[in-house]
């Protein structure tokens, strides 16, 4: 490109300033470039953002049996069987189960643990997933536990679900994530010869999902 000077007279440009202005225009698309992709990541990630499965506990039960032996203590099973509904409130974005279990804790105490099968959850969708947690242990019928539980009638049991999980939007799929729902319970324990055993009705619980 040619310039002129003060006398009217063409001059060439120097290479420098061929340089600097193809440098400067180079600079403003990069940032232009940047300013869409951002754009448009922030666009897409307001739209998939997966927003948290929603979990409730439909039907809870624990159950207590006691087989009384000629030894001081006594073997006595416990069975904490219960009904799980997963809500994906998603519109656009399905969720992989990939590993699933269920731990429950009674009284504070670890009580057991059960692996629940792998899933894929679509769109707008609830899943039903049925748990069964057994334990035996081996306790004077005398024990506080048993005193606690026949004064009472009611267990606080702690079901905690943990897995991992992927998050697919169309045919993109994320990495893996840690998935944690905790699910406090208060339960009748059903015991046979103790009155109150059909006294109370369980209560849908919600809980609350610590780590999606």
């Amino acid at each position: 490109m040619d310039e002129t000077n003060n006398s009217g007279t063409p001059t060439e440009s120097s290479p420098r300033t061929s340089f600097l202005h193809l440098l400067s225009t180079l600079v403003k698309v990069f940032i232009v470039v940047l300013i869409v992709l951002g754009f448009v990541a922030l666009i897409l990630y307001l739209f998939y953002h997966p927003d948290e499965m929603q979990v409730i506990v439909e039907t809870a039960s624990l159950t207590r049996f006691t087989l009384v032996s000629d030894t001081p203590n006594s073997c006595t099973f416990f069975n904490l069987s219960l009904t799980v509904a997963l809500r994906n409130p998603n519109y656009f974005v399905g969720i992989h189960y990939d590993r699933l279990e269920a731990d429950a804790f009674r009284n504070n105490e670890p009580f057991g643990w059960t692996t629940l099968p792998a899933f894929y959850q679509e769109q707008k969708n609830t899943d039903i997933v049925t748990a069964i947690v057994q334990r035996h242990t081996y306790m004077p019928i005398e024990s506080e536990e048993f005193k606690y539980d026949d004064g009472t009638g009611l267990s606080n049991v702690e079901v905690r679900l943990e897995g991992r999980v992927r998050y697919r939007f169309g045919a993109v799929v994320t990495k893996s994530h840690s998935l944690r729902v905790e699910c406090p319970l208060t339960l009748q324990l059903i015991t046979t010869g103790i009155s109150w055993n059909a006294g109370r009705d369980f209560q849908r619980t919600k809980c609350s999902v610590v780590k999606y």
